[in-house]
């Protein structure tokens, strides 16, 4: 029995599990840059964008969710996920993006300028097949680059090195003080006690854990190397909240982490940003 469904999204076709399902028309990201924008408004903006935390609910995310489903998913590879709930796996065939390449959105009649879309830069977490959101019944996990062979993988000889990094800023300095806006404070000893409880078992694991992980640590055990990245924290659209030497929020690029990954290759990423 599978392990799993594999689905490998590209402008002419998706490919679900080896069948190849034509996408007339072909899919661009720059179709859904208008929902991309609001959402990045929503979760980055300083101050706020009104339109934007007015507009993004989860009504509108469901709603976007089945949408994208819609458009990559057809009517007979829908009646054949239906079967199961098993996970899935999505990877991304598209060509590479051209350098400093931009769009203009317009939003409320005002031009926006955002950085040129990739298929991967879409929220595909949404995926919503109108009962619920597929990452949520069957669980979903994106697979780095389908541009060329991926590492085989088989249980190591050695213990599987496992990176755990927390953060939790306590100010957000870009923002008032008194901003609701300003970052939740989690309970960061809490949610260490089932990895520093695995520290005591007998498990084929190196684990290093790390809480109020800095860009310099990251940066520094990424390069150390690991076969798993494990985050938890906040996050926004695009980025990760890391916390500087005094404890206040420095956020983190996606592009940031992925030149820090791009030489240091690692077989999972687990991401956890409320």
């Amino acid at each position: 029995m599978p392990h799993g469904h594999h689905l490998t999204i590209a402008p002419q076709a998706v490919v679900l599990d080896g069948r190849e399902y034509p996408l007339d028309p072909p899919l661009e990201a720059r179709e859904f840059a208008p929902e991309w924008t609001l959402l990045w408004l929503a979760a980055n903006s300083h101050p706020p964008v009104p339109l934007a935390r007015e507009t993004v609910t989860e009504e509108w995310l469901k709603d976007w969710g089945r949408r994208l489903f819609a458009r990559v998913i057809p009517a007979e590879a829908a009646q054949s996920l239906s079967a199961d709930l098993l996970p899935i796996a999505v990877a991304f065939k598209e060509p590479p993006p051209v350098p400093d390449a931009f769009l203009e959105v317009e939003i409320a009649g005002s031009p926006i300028r955002i950085p040129a879309l990739s298929l991967a830069d879409l929220p595909w977490e949404l995926l919503h097949d109108g009962r619920d959101w597929l990452a949520r019944t069957r669980g979903l996990l994106r697979v780095v680059d389908a541009s060329g062979s991926l590492p085989r993988f088989s249980p190591p000889e050695k213990r599987l090195r496992v990176l755990v990094g927390m953060a939790s800023p306590i100010l957000d300095e870009l923002v008032p003080s008194d901003s609701p806006t300003q970052p939740h404070i989690l309970d960061l000893e809490e949610q260490a006690g089932p990895f520093r409880a695995l520290q005591g078992e007998q498990a084929p694991i190196h684990l290093r854990l790390h809480l109020h992980i800095t860009r310099d640590t990251l940066r520094d055990e990424l390069s150390r190397g690991c076969d798993v990245f494990h985050f938890l924290g906040h996050g926004n659209v695009g980025s990760l909240a890391l916390e500087d030497r005094y404890g206040c929020l420095d956020g983190v690029t996606g592009e940031w982490l992925r030149e820090r990954l791009s030489g240091n290759p690692i077989r999972l990423g687990c991401f956890n940003p409320a």
